[in-house]
């Protein structure tokens, strides 16, 4: 029996010796031993999931699609009535609170009184130096009807172009300007156009010919170009989507309005020609509309009401 016992006793010493051996060299190969996380093969170790948030993270630095910044953009357009009712200094100081970047005028003076009108607004809105554009073609040959662009940054490739319509009045026109805010080059046409219930013939059909003929037959991008005006036609008439398909949306998809109990002409009177006057943008943009609308004013300085948009645009890493 004694034999026995201590024959038994010897084999559990030698059966602990050995689970104690096997558990030290696996301790030592943790902490030595394992292969690093780049290569390691059990998906679900946490060792693994970190490593993966690493490459993820390296990895956002350089996709194309990461969001770098955005840009807030406050824009607005006024047909003034070629400032019969409101003077420069008026309109400017109701538009000064909004602080806006870009205004487009239509049937505006291109001087009163020897001064330039548009940069008289932009100093009664509070900016130091206005950059403005105004066109040399008023809309039917009529007195001081240009169309101008005011901007608080400066523009550059300055440009009119005359449409080639066939209904409605002539001369009309769209005056183009581009200006760069944080590097970022946005193209603006200010417009009057004649209004209509087709499409082909119409003045927006000549816009259409002239972006497809200056921007997509050169391979250049709509992304960045605006237009923004009197279109003298709702959103829902025909001509306006022609616009929609060359990929344009306009500031009223983003804001809760139901355009069919608003106007803005006739301002003065009963008379309604419902909301004529928009701010239209490229989707691929892909701005927000933050905020805007329809500026009512207890005594109107046209016979149009003004309408603005903010735009919150993503400015991404390429």
């Amino acid at each position: 029996m004694k034999v026995l016992t201590k024959v038994l006793l010897g084999n559990f010493k030698k059966f602990f010796f050995v689970v104690f051996l096997f558990f030290a060299v696996g301790k030592i190969y943790t902490l030595f031993g394992q292969p690093n996380d780049s290569t390691f093969s059990d998906s679900t170790s946490p060792k693994m999931k970190k490593s993966n948030t690493k490459n993820i993270t390296t990895k956002s630095k350089i996709n194309p699609n990461k969001i770098k910044e955005y840009i807030r953009l406050r824009i607005a357009t006024y047909n003034v009535l070629f400032s019969r009712i409101g003077t420069a200094k008026q309109i400017g100081k109701m538009f000064a609170p909004y602080k806006f970047d870009i205004v487009g005028f239509n049937e505006a003076p291109q001087k009163k009184k020897g001064k330039d009108w548009a940069t008289e607004v932009g100093k009664a809105m509070g900016i130091e130096n206005p950059h403005v554009y105004v066109g040399d073609s008023s809309s039917a040959n009529h007195k001081d009807k240009y169309k101008s662009i005011l901007s608080i940054t400066p523009l550059t490739l300055l440009h009119e172009n005359i449409l080639n319509h066939q209904i409605g009045w002539k001369p009309a026109s769209i005056v183009g300007a581009t200006t760069f805010i944080k590097k970022v080059p946005f193209i603006f046409y200010s417009l009057h156009i004649p209004g209509t219930g087709v499409r082909n013939g119409s003045a927006v059909q000549s816009i259409a010919d002239f972006l497809k003929r200056e921007y997509l037959d050169k391979k250049k991008s709509l992304k960045n170009v605006f237009l923004i005006g009197d279109f003298n036609n709702q959103i829902r008439h025909e001509p306006l989507k022609i616009l929609t398909a060359l990929g344009f949306t306009h500031m009223w998809c983003g804001l809760d309005y139901n355009l069919r109990k608003h106007k803005t002409w006739d301002a003065l009177s009963k008379q309604n020609e419902g909301v004529i006057d928009h701010i239209f943008y490229h989707k691929d943009l892909k701005a927000e509309v933050v905020n805007g609308g329809i500026i009512e004013l207890e005594k109107p300085l046209s016979d149009h009401k003004p309408v603005w948009v903010e735009l919150k645009i993503p400015i991404f890493l390429n």
